[in-house]
């Protein structure tokens, strides 16, 4: 019996035709004995290319048609010399297609047509010679979709026509060119789905004319041009009642010059580009009705002198750009300004191979706005400035280099306001009461750098220095916090190999009051510390792994005052930290001072996201507190002791899990007079504190059992929120000062690009959510807007917009479409670790983000509390919620506009998300960390 197989056809159909003629003429003449001769040709081509396919119901159909035609004439005398040459070429095409698919359609056609003109003519005898070139061409694309609810149209034109002649003699060497090149073009869009529409109109006009002459035998030459561009753009937006509408216009104006000589080997050259843009857009978004006006206005000029014969390269650049804004809405007026310069100089030599280019950079911004939203009358004023110079010494030939650089950066940002009578407004102020927002922040540092590029070896020598005040008031509530920093940093390591290791020895300060009515009545606490410090990094940037060692002495003072209310505070037992329960009207004064002596090794791999620490250390205090009892009678009680504290931690940045235990024991003197003084004597006593993930990024589990130095004194009321008493959001700790604010640290997506326009309408309240959360925790020193890794914060902000942009392209959002929570948190990790779309823009995010990393280990080398902070969604979500609620840096705008981004259910945030006031309002917190405070809310 025989055997057979078959093949099964899938249900698709293909069907190609091609068609092609050409037709050629070609007739040639001449006088071998006149020397005169003559030639003249024509060719005709057409081609049609028809395919139609067909696969399941889906059906594509591409119909190409093309024609052309070509023309030449030539003729001369060869015994004269003279020649003349001439040629047209004239081509047109047509591209329909057209495709189906289900409800989906789609039809696009596209023109084109070129015609080309040359001639040339001259005479080989005498030398001279003629060239002329014309080309004009034009095109035209228009294209519809549409699916389902969903439509979109667009046609774009464009014209160019484009001269240049030459005109010069072989013998004598001289020459004479020139061009022209005149371009025009329109695109017209239309979207709509599910009701929101877009249209948009641009137009362009680009003229450019070059001129240059010379003579090819004395090698001198010239040559000068001009390109003059000009565009307007008109678009209009409408989504559930919101629109806006919006003009534009830019002109851009550039010339350059170059002049020298080939033989001598000089060239000497000059470029100016000065280009101003304004646009003007109306619209209504969730405050009401509004007009913004935009001007931008920047200049480039540079200097270019080279030698190519001794090899000297000399060259010099400056730029400067200054932006305005002004926006008006029915309750608020806002004016904002931007402007950099940058200068620069490179001398050098290319046959020494000596480099020594220089730099300067200066931004400087700021913006007000005064306006009333939901009761609240306010007025936000921001600025900042920062200034990058570098100088560099390079041997391109040996490798050896020597970099010279220093950053300075200061910030300001101010807000003031009041409620009206009856509104209690976000931010717990209560009605009637008035607040003041204020941060100034200053840093600076400088390094240099020796190194040789051949064997990768390099030094680093560098001092920093940083120091920020924030303060906030409102009621009878109010904040105060300081922190300062400096130290010298040295460094060694290798390029090719990954080792480094770096040294900061230094000091670091800080001051925090915190004044508060609560629930037990109102307190008063004051700290203070001062830390001189030594931090040794070691690094193997290929392998990832990393070892920190930090050792400090930290003095420290504070104090704690609670005025008691009906129900304060009795001794109940000896419990941990905050555990007295309520029994009395007394109020009490807490202070203490003392020393602790830490240190810490951090060990970790960066690849696979483990990090580990170890502390040991001691800490000597003493702890004076005087107040009255339950009945009203007074005591004071001063408890003397030393305790010696180790702790352990383990965690993975990767899955965002740590573990950080702190066990400690101790040995006091307790002396105690009036209504307590039987509570004098001595003991020892010991504990053991448990935290998971982070408290200072507001998502944390925290267990005590024994007694801390806190269990000790008569009243103790433990703020932070992390246990009893009052609700707050301060992290506790059983030694040095006992309260931490809980800074943000760093956005791995800042703030600024979350809140784009064009970013912020494309985000899911989720996304939001996740991107608020996905921080690096507190840094040491605390994070601002300084450069790291060699970027500035401006750079690296504007880096991430435009990865942002690129991703949620990548992901193919549709119109109406936003980008998801879990979108999000791989777009935040990819920036975290330093993924990017391209191998320079990985490089700039990887050294930035390392660098704040390391900043981080730094601090929790110093905190020996804080472990690895919780990176994955669940974590990052929860902690964006917390910080859009009670973060300065999301709460700013919310609080003044009155909203607040809590959970999935606010149906008025993507409303929100559109005004412009918020938009700005943020810009007040962008990168420069202004610390969370406890508002009063009981």
């Amino acid at each position: 019996m025989g055997s057979y197989f078959y093949l099964k056809h899938e249900p698709f159909t293909t069907v190609a035709t091609d068609t092609e003629a050409d037709y050629a003429t070609a007739t040639k003449s001449g006088n071998a004995i006149t020397g005169t001769y003559s030639a003249s040709g024509t060719d005709s081509a057409t081609s049609t290319d028809t395919d139609t396919d067909s696969d399941q119901g889906a059906t594509a159909t591409d119909f190409l048609t093309g024609t052309s035609f070509a023309r030449f004439l030539n003729s001369g005398n060869s015994l004269l010399g003279n020649y003349l040459a001439s040629s047209t070429e004239t081509a047109t095409s047509t591209d329909t297609s057209t495709d189906a698919d289900s409800s989906a359609t789609g039809t696009d056609t596209a023109f084109s047509t070129d015609t080309a003109v040359e001639s040339d003519s001259g005479n080989d005898l005498t030398g001279d010679y003629t060239t002329s070139d014309t080309d004009t061409s034009a095109g035209s694309d228009t294209s519809t979709d549409s699916d389902s609810s969903e439509s979109d149209t667009g046609t774009d034109s464009g014209t160019d026509y484009a001269t240049a002649t030459e005109s010069g003699n072989d013998l004598s060497g001289t020459y004479t060119d020139s061009s022209t090149d005149v371009a025009t073009s329109t695109d017209t869009s239309t979207d709509s789905n599910q009701g929101a529409t877009s249209t948009g109109t641009v137009t362009g006009l680009d003229r450019a004319s070059a001129l240059g002459f010379g003579n090819a035998l004395l090698g001198s030459f010239w040559s000068s041009s001009t390109d003059t561009a000009t565009s307007t753009d008109a678009d209009s937006d409408s989504d559930e009642g919101l629109t806006d509408a919006g003009t534009g216009s830019e002109t851009d104006y550039a010339t350059s010059s170059d002049s020298g000589n080939d033989l001598t080997g000089g060239v000497t050259g000059w470029a100016t580009d000065t280009s101003y843009g304004s646009d003007t857009v109306t619209g209504t978004d969730a405050r009401g009705t509004y007009t913004a006006t935009e001007t931008d206005y920047s200049g480039d000029s540079s200097t270019d002198n080279d030698n190519d014969l001794s090899g000297a390269d000399d060259d010099t650049d400056s730029a400067w750009e200054t932006d305005s804004s002004t926006q008006v809405g029915s309750s608020y007026t806002l004016t904002s300004s931007d402007s950099t310069s940058d200068t620069s100089t490179d001398t050098g030599n290319d046959l020494s191979g000596t480099d020594t280019p220089t730099s300067t950079v200066t931004d400087t911004a700021s913006s007000t706005e005064v306006g009333t939203q939901s009761g609240v009358s306010y007025t936000l004023t921001e600025g900042s400035t920062t200034t990058h110079s570098e100088s560099d010494s390079d041997d391109l030939f040996s490798g050896m280099y020597t970099v010279v650089s220093g950053d300075t950066t200061s910030s300001t940002m101010t807000e003031t306001g009041g409620l009206s009578s009856g509104s209690g407004g976000s931010g717990g102020y209560g009605s009637g009461g008035s607040y003041w927002w204020g941060k100034t922040a200053t840093s600076s540092d400088s390094s240099t750098q020796t190194g040789d590029d051949v064997t990768g070896d390099w030094t680093s020598t560098g001092t920093e220095t940083q120091a920020s005040t924030a303060t906030q008031s409102g009621d009878s509530a109010s904040f105060t916090e300081t922190r300062t920093q400096s130290g010298s940093v040295t460094g060694s390591g290798n390029d090719l190999t990954g080792d480094s290791t770096t040294t900061e020895i230094g000091t670091r300060g800080s001051t925090f009051s915190d004044t508060t009515p609560g629930a037990s009545g109102s307190y008063t606490v004051t700290e203070g510390t001062s830390r001189s410090f030594t931090t040794v990094n070691t690094d193997d940037a290929v392998n990832g792994t990393y070892t920190v060692t930090d050792t400090g002495i930290t003095g420290y003072s504070f104090t704690e005052s609670e005025a008691g209310s009906s129900g304060g505070w009795s001794s109940g037992g000896s419990g941990g930290s905050g555990g007295w329960s309520s029994g009395g009207a007394g109020g009490y004064t807490l202070s203490g001072v003392g020393t602790t002596t830490l240190t810490e090794t951090d060990t970790g791999d960066e690849v696979i996201g483990s990090d580990g620490t170890t502390t040991t250390g001691s800490d000597a205090y003493t702890l004076t507190e005087v107040g009255q009892t339950t009945g009203g009678v007074t005591y004071g009680e001063t408890v003397t002791g030393t305790e010696t504290d180790t702790a352990t931690g383990t965690g993975n940045d990767d899955q965002g899990i740590s573990q950080t235990t702190t066990s400690a024991t101790g040995t006091y003197v307790r002396t105690d007079t009036g209504a307590t003084s039987v509570r004098s004597g001595s003991g020892s006593y010991g504990y053991t504190n448990t935290e998971t993930a982070d408290a200072r990024a507001g998502y944390f589990t925290r267990s005590e059992t024994g007694t801390d130095r806190y269990g000790l004194v008569y009243a103790f009321d433990d703020i932070s929120g992390e246990s009893s008493g009052d609700t707050g959001h301060l992290h506790f700790s059983p030694d040095g000062v006992p309260f931490v604010d809980p800074g943000v640290g760093h956005h791995w997506v800042p703030v600024s690009v979350v809140m784009d326009p064009e970013i912020y309408k494309r985000l899911s309240i989720g996304a939001i959510q996740e991107a608020a959360g996905a921080v690096s925790g507190e840094t040491t020193p605390p994070h601002n807007g300084r450069s790291y890794g060699g970027t500035s914060h401006r750079d690296y902000n504007n880096l991430v917009r435009d990865e942002l942009k690129i991703y949620m392209k990548q992901q193919g959002l549709k119109a109406g479409q936003k980008l998801t929570a879990e979108q999000m948190h791989e777009f935040a990790e990819n920036m975290k670790n330093g993924v990017g779309s391209t191998k320079k823009s990985s490089k700039i995010l990887k050294d930035f983000n390392d660098a704040i990393k390391a900043e981080r280990v730094a601090f929790e080398t110093a905190h020996p509390k804080a472990g690895p902070i919780a990176s994955d969604l669940k974590a990052n979500k929860a902690r964006g919620k917390w910080h859009i609620e009670y973060s300065r840096r999301y709460a700013a705008a919310a609080a003044v506009a009155g909203w607040l981004l809590i959970d999935e259910s606010v149906g008025a945030l993507a409303a929100a998300g559109d005004s412009n006031h918020l938009k700005n309002a943020y810009r007040a917190a962008q990168e420069v960390a202004v610390y969370s405070v406890r508002t009063g809310t009981a």
